[in-house]
């Protein structure tokens, strides 16, 4: 079962999100999924995550007590290197 999943928080107006969504596609290939969020149809959303700037990314893992839940890892925002990029995606592998 695939744990890995980035929540991408992104708008259609945000030009850092065009240029890193085929980044963050590309260096998490199949092993991790990407959650595309628009902060605009989805508030509630950017709200129960603190978002206030685009792109916001946010690496999530599964933990279990008593129940399966889903936890923030840790969270990269604005326009990034690529090298900024893939270290993040791969920090803990």
């Amino acid at each position: 079962m695939n744990n890995k999943e980035v929540l991408f928080f992104t708008s259609k107006k945000c030009v850092a999100c065009k240029d890193i969504l085929p980044r963050l596609k590309n260096y998490c290939g199949t092993n991790i999924k990407i959650n595309i969020i628009d902060v605009e149809e989805n508030p509630q959303i950017v709200n129960n995550y603190c978002v206030s700037s685009l792109p916001t990314l946010i690496y999530m893992f599964d933990t279990f007590s008593g129940q399966k839940s889903r936890n923030p890892k840790r969270q990269l925002t604005g326009s990034v290197s690529d090298d900024l990029l893939k270290e993040w995606i791969y920090k803990d592998e």
